[in-house]
């Protein structure tokens, strides 16, 4: 319980609003674009690598406005976006992540899991890798229901050790 005391102290008032354009997301997940700026994450890790400190509340940690779409974020579209990063995270073709050598080889345990993948054609990459830090602790800061991160028990031992 000192953990979750230790945020409460630290938590904020403040909130960002995170305008996200989901199309240029889905491009990059579907292919169509190799541009990791324009995906979901890449969008959430501008935001965050510009204002961090805003990130820090504990009831809303960001407001979302999908733009080209209808929709008032009263939760809603908050947990709808950490979905979408969710999926960001798992998709090999944003180039973040990638399936462990045991899936590839069809052998061995956490066939399903992904693992952090350096592709050297993203640049500064480890902004991203922070951003999705950040969007763990914000996850449980915030009590927000965590999707389907599917990392193997050693990414979760790296990042409590």
């Amino acid at each position: 319980n000192r953990f979750l005391q230790l945020l409460d102290e630290y938590s904020g008032d403040t909130y960002v609003k995170l305008y996200i354009d989901r199309q240029l997301g889905l491009d990059v997940r579907n292919g169509l674009s190799k541009n990791v700026n324009k995906s979901m994450i890449g969008q959430f890790t501008h935001y965050y690598m510009r204002n961090k400190r805003d990130f820090t509340n504990k009831t809303k940690p960001f407001y979302v406005v999908f733009l080209h779409e209808n929709g008032i974020d009263a939760g809603g579209l908050r947990r709808e976006l950490a979905s979408e990063l969710v999926k960001d995270i798992n998709s090999e073709r944003v180039g973040l992540f990638t399936k462990t050598p045991n899936s590839r080889n069809h052998e061995g345990k956490y066939q399903e899991c992904m693992i952090p993948s350096l592709d050297p054609a993203i640049s500064n990459s480890w902004c991203y890798y922070q951003a999705i830090g950040a969007l763990i602790s914000i996850g449980i800061r915030s009590r927000l229901q965590q999707p389907d991160l599917i990392f193997p028990p050693l990414f979760w031992n790296f990042l409590v050790t």
